[in-house]
């Protein structure tokens, strides 16, 4: 554990709020954070940034089990001179069962010669490889940061809500959501509140398909929000009404749902009026007004079959620090080798310990290291391309025999492919006896 500096931690709970299991990701000298994390099949996914590099590594996925092992873990960088500084700011699961990550970094203007800051999105699969991304306003001309809460509509088309940086008069901040379909194209955005001079909108759901409620901050001042509500508006950002909360505080809102009752929670954590911060939670109903009082007495029904006692978790004994280095450090242990080299009648394959994948995108280069995997399969050709030997390799093999007595003499390659790649291969020399 790194006793200066911050690390990914990740904490499984039971229903009586007690630590099930613990793993601690560490990099000395590094601060890194976890972000968002959703339960998958079989385990979780995990938004991670500036995982051991703040200034270059800055946008990553975890996949762990059931029991927090690490399965593979997936670095994204843009390799386009448009964009830099990019970072990660929430994760969601889309409807199709991959991934979208909301973030913003720096884009070049090239009408201002200027950095402007934009929203960045990235669309993956199930296995975190990318399908494509988007620089939220090289068509619009819409600049600002992206918040948190990314939506996916009935029909496959995601909103999310987001800061507007006007760059006309009157400037000034806006609270905004913006909209890209399925394939990563810009349809709109929009502005809720005009002219103000701060603002910003944090969340973002849906009541039906044609109805959202917005969480946010907004004020025709530069030092403090003189609101802080919800914005109920239409798909298109038409308002249908709003709802102020709090006023002159510092902050905004941080999270809301809608529950299965129909009802409306949103929460944040606000200094009010220059006081100590302090906690809110709201909840309304669906015209954005207080919930009814509840008269009636109602019992706390509870999953744990004991009292709950409010305590401090220790993490102290999570058990082994996991210190992941970077995928060059790890080029011995994801090597195959093959020996004796040169060969008789047979040769031994060594397989790697660890799996490493690279593939580039638009504009975006994923790297995944993989620490578990089902099976992967061998195959060694000659160098005509006929496939002299193939098999199917579970991840506990470690070694496997090849009998090589009746190949001809000459120079073999043997490969991993895994999950349809390349993998890792090796040259092999077979002599005559």
């Amino acid at each position: 554990m790194d006793a200066t500096d911050y690390d990914v931690t990740f904490l499984k709970l039971n229903a009586c709020g007690e630590k099930e299991w613990c793993k601690i990701f560490s990099t000395p000298g590094n601060s890194d954070f976890g972000l968002r994390i959703r339960q998958i099949p079989n385990g979780y996914i995990a938004l991670v940034k500036y995982f051991k590099d703040w200034e270059q590594k800055r946008i990553w996925l975890f996949r762990i089990n059931e029991t927090g092992e690490l399965i593979w873990q997936k670095l994204y960088e843009q390799n386009d001179s448009l964009l830099y500084g990019e970072e990660g700011r929430d994760l969601m699961i889309s409807s199709d069962g991959g991934f979208l990550i909301t973030g913003d970094g720096y884009c070049w203007d090239p009408q201002t010669q200027l950095w402007r800051t934009r929203p960045v999105f990235i669309k993956t699969d199930s296995e975190g490889d990318e399908q494509w991304n988007l620089i939220y306003g090289l068509n619009s001309g819409y600049r600002g940061d992206v918040a948190m809460n990314p939506t996916e509509n009935s029909s496959g088309q995601f909103y999310c809500s987001a800061r507007h940086f006007r760059d006309s008069i009157p400037y000034g901040d806006s609270p905004s959501f913006l909209k890209f379909d399925s394939a990563g194209n810009e349809v709109y955005y929009r502005d809720l509140i005009d002219s103000t001079q701060l603002g910003m909108s944090n969340t973002l759901d849906f009541i039906n398909d044609s109805v959202m409620l917005i969480a946010g901050g907004w004020s025709h001042h530069t030092n403090i929000c003189d609101s802080n509500g919800i914005i109920k508006t239409d798909t298109l950002g038409n308002l249908i009404k709003t709802r102020s909360l709090l006023s002159n505080v510092v902050n905004t809102f941080q999270s809301a749902v809608v529950t299965e009752d129909h009802k409306y929670l949103v929460t944040g954590g606000f200094t009010v009026n220059g006081a100590d911060p302090h906690i809110y939670l709201f909840k309304l109903n669906f015209n954005l007004d207080f919930d009814s009082i509840y008269t009636m007495p109602r019992v706390y029904d509870s999953l744990c079959p004991h009292p709950i006692v409010s305590d401090t978790t220790d993490l102290d004994d999570c058990g082994v620090v996991t210190a992941i280095r970077e995928p060059e450090e790890y080029e011995k242990e994801a090597r195959l080798l093959v020996y004796p080299n040169p060969a008789t009648d047979q040769v031994t394959v060594e397989m790697p310990q660890m799996l490493i994948r690279k593939s580039s995108g638009q504009g975006m280069t994923t790297t995944t290291i993989y620490h578990q995997w089902d099976k992967t399969r061998l195959d060694v050709f000659n160098l005509t391309g006929k496939l002299m030997f193939s098999q199917d390799v579970v991840h506990d093999q470690t070694r496997i025999q090849i009998i090589t007595s009746g190949w001809p003499q000459g120079m073999y390659m043997a490969r991993i492919v895994f999950m349809n790649e390349v993998v890792a291969g090796s040259k092999v020399i077979v002599q005559g006896q």
